[in-house]
């Protein structure tokens, strides 16, 4: 059982909203961008599954505890299920939440009409917006949570790693490519050796631009600019359409793209990406 306490430390008190749910169509950017709104926001947009809950609430009324009850049949099984805990016993009197990504799919009902059960465990569950405690998870407020890149880099060189390595622009490695950078487009800030690309390939006789870059953080800029004619050597961005790529496949929070070039004066054209916060 994950211990469950507010950003002080402190046990969520008796009573303190759990609810289970989904998020229709919707990012891990974007989910994440409504948790850092609050805890109105994310539970406006989370789409319950079964009956709220509450800490203290479960099986036979015993403390740390907790049991869902189905609100409706399931033809098919559920996946991306997802925890909201509140530190308070409504959404109203809330300032603080956590979110996790549980890790089990909800099965389908069972043909037989036996009733079914998914045993939740909290603590393999993904963390989304919270901070983990020695014995579980913490809530935490908008302005408690590291950025996405704050995550990235402390998890990248350690936590031991000197302060001026950390930031976006430093570059940790000395391979050329700043911390932010690398994050943006898919290298690791503590290897020389892995290096972020921009690649030029044909396709139907037509020139493409083609990069990795990170899809599950919404305060990114990653954009595309080109030089095409060396006697006006302004840049200009890229404005053709971005097609995803499914292969090769790309890691988890990112995605290969692909970009039409557009015809050059001179035969050639350079090609770079900018990427801010």
């Amino acid at each position: 059982m994950a211990a469950l306490s507010d950003s002080t430390g402190a046990a969520l008190p008796v009573g303190s909203q759990i609810r289970l749910g989904t998020f229709a169509n919707l990012s891990g950017a974007e989910i994440l961008a409504l948790a850092a709104q609050g805890p109105a926001a994310v539970n406006a947009a989370l789409l319950p599954f079964g009956q709220t809950s509450a800490v203290g609430n479960g099986s036979t009324g015993a403390a740390g505890t907790l049991e869902f009850t189905a609100s409706e049949p399931l033809a098919a099984g559920l996946a991306d299920l997802y925890a909201l805990v509140l530190n308070a016993t409504n959404t109203a009197d809330a300032t603080e939440l956590l979110l996790l990504k549980i890790s089990s799919r909800v099965p389908a009902d069972d043909p037989s009409g036996l009733p079914g059960y998914l045993a939740v465990h909290l603590r393999h569950a993904e963390l989304i917006y919270g901070t983990p405690s020695g014995a579980g998870f913490s809530t935490g407020a908008a302005q408690d949570q590291p950025s996405g890149f704050a995550t990235w880099i402390t998890a990248q060189l350690g936590a031991g790693a000197a302060p001026e390595d950390l930031a976006e622009d430093a570059d940790a490695d000395h391979d050329g490519f700043p911390n932010l950078l690398e994050y943006a487009l898919g290298s690791q800030a503590g290897s020389g050796s892995s290096l972020a690309t921009l690649e030029l390939v044909t396709s139907d006789g037509q020139r493409h631009v083609q990069y990795l870059r990170r899809n599950d953080d919404a305060t990114l800029s990653i954009t595309c600019e080109l030089q095409v004619d060396p006697a006006a050597p302004a840049w200009t961005v890229l404005t053709s359409p971005v097609v995803v790529i499914a292969e090769p496949a790309a890691p988890a929070g990112y995605e290969r793209v692909r970009r039409l070039l557009p015809e050059s004066p001179a035969g050639r054209a350079f090609a770079r990406l900018r990427v801010a916060d």
